[in-house]
C-alpha cells in the first residue's frame, strides 16, 4: 500500500515539474513580452515605468527591476541594479528609469524592457495651437477653418480690427472660396493681432510696423506717395524725388497705396541705409 502512495506522489511531483518547465510563473524574468524602442519620448517613458512598477508606490525594487530590465540577469545581480539605482536608495526612481531608458537609444542604440502590465504606446500629442490657429479659432464662428464674409463683418462691428483694415482682409481670399483660410491670413495676421490686443490704440498711431507707422498721417494703416516721400526724405533728403517710382515698384495691386502686405514685403531699411530700400527700384 505505500508503495503505491510513494509511486504516486513521485508522478505527481514529476507532472508538476513538468509543468513548471512548459509554463513558468507568470513575472518571472523571461516570461514578459518584451518591448523595444528606438527613441524616447516623456510621455511613453512614464507609462513604461507605470507598467513596471507592479505594487503601484511610484519605485521599482531590486524584484520588479529584475524581472523588468534586460540589463539584469535576476534579483541576484546587484551590480547591474546599483548601475540603474543612481542614488543608491535601494529603489529605481522615476528620473532614474527615464535616465536609463534616454542612454540606451542614444546614438541609434534600443530600449529594451518587459512591463508587468499591458502598455499601449501613447498617441502622439497634438501640437499647441499656433497664435494665429488661436485668432481663427476666436473668431471663426462656424469652425470652418477660415474667416467668412459674415465673420469678418463681426470682427469690424465688435471694434476688434479698425474699418479701414477690412476691405484689405477681405481681398486675402485669394482663391475666391468665400473664406480667408489659415495661409491666406498668415501675411496680415500679426497686424490683426496687434489690433485686437490695442483696440484703444487705433486712433493714436498706426498699426503698421516702424518705420512706416510714423510716417502713416492719416491713419489709414496704409502708405501713400506722399507719406512714402516723407520716409524717403526722412532716411536722406535726396531720397524723396524716387517715392513715385518706389510706389510704383512696390504697389502690386496698383492702387496708389502700399497695403499692410505690400509692406512687410518691402522691409524697410533702417535710416542711413537707405541704399537697401532702393534696390527695389526696377531703375533704368
Amino acid at each position: 500500500m505505500h508503495r503505491w502512495i510513494a509511486i504516486g506522489l513521485i508522478g505527481l511531483a514529476t507532472v508538476s515539474a513538468s509543468a513548471q518547465r512548459q509554463a513558468p510563473t507568470q513575472g518571472e524574468p523571461g516570461t514578459r513580452p518584451e518591448r523595444t524602442f528606438r527613441s524616447h519620448s516623456d510621455p511613453t517613458s512614464r507609462d513604461l515605468f507605470r507598467g513596471c512598477d507592479a505594487d503601484g508606490d511610484d519605485r521599482l525594487d531590486v524584484f520588479e527591476s529584475s524581472k523588468a530590465f534586460d540589463s539584469m540577469r535576476d534579483a541576484k545581480d546587484t551590480a547591474g541594479f546599483a548601475r540603474l539605482d543612481q542614488d543608491r536608495d535601494g529603489y529605481i526612481s522615476w528620473p532614474e528609469f527615464d535616465a536609463a531608458f534616454r542612454t540606451a537609444v542614444q546614438n541609434g542604440g534600443t530600449f529594451r524592457i518587459r512591463p508587468a502590465r499591458r502598455f499601449a504606446t501613447p498617441a502622439p500629442q497634438p501640437r499647441p495651437a499656433t497664435p494665429l490657429q488661436q485668432f481663427l479659432q476666436l473668431h471663426d464662428g462656424n469652425q470652418s477653418g477660415g474667416l467668412d464674409a459674415g465673420e469678418i463683418e463681426r470682427l469690424l462691428r465688435q471694434g476688434s480690427i479698425p474699418v479701414g483694415l477690412g476691405g484689405q482682409l477681405r481681398a486675402l481670399d485669394l482663391d475666391r472660396s468665400g473664406e480667408v483660410d489659415e495661409a491666406e491670413l498668415a501675411p496680415m495676421f500679426e497686424l490683426l493681432a496687434g489690433a485686437a490686443r490695442n483696440p484703444g490704440d487705433r486712433a493714436a498711431a498706426s498699426l503698421l510696423p516702424p518705420p512706416w507707422g510714423a510716417v502713416d498721417a492719416d491713419r489709414d494703416n496704409q502708405i501713400d506717395a506722399a507719406e512714402l516721400a516723407q520716409l524717403l526724405r526722412a532716411i536722406d533728403p535726396s531720397l524723396a524725388r524716387w517715392s513715385d517710382d518706389l510706389l510704383q515698384s512696390l504697389d502690386k495691386d496698383k492702387n496708389g497705396k502700399l497695403s499692410p502686405i505690400e509692406v512687410a514685403a518691402a522691409k524697410p531699411p533702417a535710416a542711413g541705409t537707405a541704399g537697401q530700400l532702393l534696390k527695389q527700384l526696377p531703375l533704368r
